[in-house]
């Protein structure tokens, strides 16, 4: 549309406005809506227009009016509120203005399409007005034949002339009547009416960007949309009238022969949090400036509450330290979007990016480094976000990014973008951080949510295994090969790098498990290798004490089920030794008493990594009772005798064994007969009598074995 049609377009629609305001105070609001839907056609290019009013028990749309020659008519269908469609419900609920240049692509059932009034209509506007704050009805235009891309200066009048009509049904529900030759009395209506939609509207906007669309439309309604513009306190204002009234929160009005400008502070509690500034074409009485304060007040208070709002959810959902998505809304997010793409059979990436050597950071140059590591890294993430994708905090030192609709070979890309820039960018001021990146996609390798989260996990462990700074793409086909590979992975990066010694291994540990799903009696034995690893003196110890704890069962005559009890409970008696500091597990020489004490909470420990896994729940007994004597002078609760479990009376002795004919760098490993010695002069105080006479047979049995083998 040309300056010129666009000027004479506007004639026509101030003069339509007049006549329809005409015809309300000499008549009534009703001919007002009759002489509205004759004329919109013509005036709009559209070819059909009609009002829904709300039914007196406010349950039920009616059409009331209706454009000249409809065929067929419209007058008198009734629509639910509960039936309507998506966007006449849209309309409706949100009061705001819904288009469609192209109804073919709306999302709308055959069945509503042909019950309804959408047969042959290809694009619709449908603006709602209101009554005392409240909606009341819906002035619609229609297009037949082809779909219609909707000008913004039809838009802008048909909401105008929709604000219009509720001007005239709000002096019409109060009793009043406007004189044509009124036009204070017009504009007070106006007036009054944008205060009402204003106070409906911020009653239900919780954001910031609502508040201000809802002041900018309901002003320029009266003074026309390009006279209105709304600063926030994050604006970057130029002009200086806008500039001063921010600054000083003092109203400021210019005005000449011809035109006002008016620029109102948005002030709560003296915090200045926006302005009004309003460039009028004729000059404002002082009573404008009246009403354009009060909509500052009302504006200024419903900002201030959208911005509480806001902030309190992100609170809700922002990690605190990185800015991030947290881990329980990433995890909610993450699982709406697998079931959008997968409904819409788009693919879904995922990233998961773990800081390299964090730990070790924190524990040589303190956790505040660290945690400005993080945050570097969190940065970078967010700079590679794009459209719809969303990243959070997956774990301590770890990010999940998700990317929908991005294949496998593209996320890789963006992962190797990603490494590198974070090695290449690192501050000055912080430890060179690089990172390790998993990379997985749905469909192409898992069409499951928490397996795509089980594989992308795995796949960072690989990453990791393989050194610094590098990335793993999940093979497109997974099999049991690359399962090998990942619990290997697993191990070792376990081994080398998850676990710091101390009370946070442990519940690190335990939230390992928790989140391991179907595989966390796998994760769980690969803990305990861990430990084993870490005992440079010990290495392969659960293993041996697992062997001559079975065999001592099997001599005892007990099910497959107990024995498969026992050999969990021997693999895994020491797992809580992943809270025992590295001075004192690889101490060469006796334990300090000081020490002994610490040594002495590994059972408990033990039990605590265990507990997330109920099927665990015998052995996780086992693991706790291992160091309890027969006498009760054992721990940590002092059990005797029966009270302690079967099972861990078993696995008492076969650690014992082992601990005694194992060589240390500060003694020689016993003999047999040795060993067997003192497990006999210690039954009946720290061992079961009956069990170690058994053992000792079993022992004396398979004489030639090497120690720890099976027979």
């Amino acid at each position: 549309m040309t300056v010129a049609s666009a000027r004479t377009f506007s004639s026509k629609v101030a003069d339509f406005l007049n006549d329809l305001s005409a015809i309300g105070a000499s008549q009534d609001a009703g001919a007002a809506m009759h002489f509205a839907v004759t004329r919109l056609p013509e005036l709009l290019a559209a070819d059909r227009a009609f009002i829904y009013l709300l039914s007196p028990d406010r349950k039920r749309l009616i059409v009331t009016h209706e454009s000249d020659g409809a065929d067929p008519s419209l007058l008198g269908l009734s629509q639910p509120l509960a039936q309507l469609p998506a966007l006449t419900s849209q309309a409706v609920r949100s009061g705001q203005t819904v288009l469609v240049d192209d109804l073919a692509r709306f999302p709308i059932t055959d069945r509503q399409r042909r019950s309804l009034r959408f047969r042959g209509v290809t694009a619709t506007i449908m603006t709602p007005f209101g009554v005392e704050r409240k909606f009341a009805g819906l002035l619609v235009l229609d297009v037949f034949a082809r779909p219609r891309q909707w000008e913004k200066t039809i838009v802008e009048a048909a909401a105008r002339i929709s604000a219009r009509i509720g001007s005239l049904m709000t002096v019409s529900h109060r009793g009043g009547h406007m004189r044509a030759d009124d036009p204070a009395l017009e504009t007070k209506s106006a007036q009054l009416n944008v205060l009402a939609n204003l106070a409906h509207a911020f009653e239900s906007s919780s954001d910031v960007h609502d508040v201000v669309q809802a002041v900018s439309d309901e002003l320029g309604m009266i003074y026309g949309k390009e006279s209105v513009e709304i600063a926030t306190r994050d604006s970057k204002a130029e002009d200086l009238a806008l500039r001063e009234a921010l600054a000083t929160g003092k109203v400021l009005v210019r005005t000449d022969d011809t035109s006002t400008r008016y620029v109102v502070p948005l002030s709560v509690d003296a915090e200045i949090v926006g302005a009004i500034d309003l460039r009028a074409s004729s000059r404002l009485s002082a009573e404008e400036g009246r009403f354009l304060e009060t909509v500052a007040r009302l504006s200024a208070a419903a900002m201030a509450k959208a911005e509480r709002v806001t902030r309190m959810r992100d609170e809700a959902i922002s990690d605190h330290l990185t800015g991030l998505f947290n881990h329980r809304f990433l995890i909610e997010r993450y699982n709406d979007t697998f079931s959008q793409c997968k409904s819409a059979k788009r693919p879904l990436s995922l990233m998961l990016v773990d800081l390299d050597g964090l730990r070790q950071v924190n524990a040589k140059l303190g956790f505040g480094v660290g945690d400005e590591t993080l945050k570097y890294v969190a940065s970078q993430v967010r700079r590679t976000l794009k459209d719809d994708w969303f990243a959070g905090r997956y774990g301590s030192e770890e990010f999940l990014v998700a990317m929908p609709g991005i294949s496998v070979d593209d996320a890789g890309r963006t992962a190797k973008r990603l490494t590198d820039r974070i090695a290449e960018e690192s501050p000055s001021d912080l430890p060179p951080a690089t990172v390790s990146i998993g990379v997985v996609a749905s469909p192409t390798h898992s069409s499951q949510a928490d397996i795509l989260l089980d594989l992308a996990e795995k796949a960072v462990y690989i990453a990791k295994y393989g050194g610094r700074n590098r990335i793993h793409v999940v093979n497109k086909n997974v099999n049991a090969d690359w399962e090998r590979l990942a619990m290997e992975a697993v191990m070792a990066v376990l081994t080398a790098k998850q676990f710091v010694a101390g009370p946070q291994a442990v519940e690190k540990a335990a939230e390992r498990l928790a989140q391991a799903g179907t595989r966390n009696i796998d994760m769980a034995l690969a803990l305990a290798q861990a430990v084993d690893v870490r005992d440079k003196y010990t290495s392969g110890h659960s293993h041996a004490v697992s062997n001559y704890s079975v065999r001592l069962a099997k001599a005892l005559l007990m099910s497959d089920a107990e024995l498969e009890e026992v050999r969990l409970g021997a693999l895994l008696h020491d797992v809580g030794k992943i809270g025992t500091p590295e001075q004192i597990l690889g101490k060469n020489g006796p334990l300090t008493d000081e020490e002994f004490a610490i040594m002495r909470k590994h059972p408990e420990d033990g039990a605590r990594i265990l507990a997330p896994i109920p099927s665990m729940r015998r052995v996780s007994a086992i693991v706790e009772a291992h160091q309890e004597y027969y006498n009760g002078s054992g721990y940590p609760f002092k059990l005797a005798g029966d009270d302690i479990p079967r099972a861990a009376r078993i696995v008492s002795i076969g650690d014992a064994y082992h601990a005694m004919v194992s060589t240390r760098p500060y003694r020689k490993g016993m003999s047999v007969e040795k060993a067997c010695s003192i497990l006999t002069d210690g039954a009946g105080s720290q061992w079961d009598p009956r069990f170690v006479e058994t053992f000792v047979k079993v022992l004396s049995s398979t004489k030639g074995v090497k120690e720890g083998e099976r027979p």
